[in-house]
């Protein structure tokens, strides 16, 4: 059974996130280097629509980014950081793909 409470949150932080991802498009058209616009413009897109699993549940996601925040502040500090991971993991994947474009561009 779906939680439509979970779902509707969930398309408001999309709509609220495609809003601030628009803004950061229009923030950044300034910057001359395009190498550098990407890499800013892909940065966020990572920090906003990373998903990662809430708390101990596997069955609930929040953004990976605030996970890794709510255990750095109010978890033990022994623990597993797996949201940094998985941040980790889509910066770098970011990278590559930007490598890929600018390969290919030239």
């Amino acid at each position: 059974m779906v939680n439509w409470e979970y779902v509707v949150v969930w398309g408001l932080y999309l709509l609220a996130g495609y809003g601030i991802t628009h803004i950061w498009w229009r923030m950044t058209r300034s910057v001359r280097q395009i190498e550098l616009r990407k890499l800013l413009r892909g940065t966020l897109v990572v920090m906003i629509f990373t998903p990662w699993f809430a708390g101990e549940s596997t069955s609930h996601y929040a953004p990976a980014f605030l996970v890794l925040v709510f255990d750095l502040v109010f978890v033990d500090t022994t623990g597993e950081y797996n949201s940094g991971y998985a941040l980790l993991a889509s910066f770098c994947l970011m990278l590559v793909i930007l490598g890929a474009l600018q390969l290919r561009k030239r």
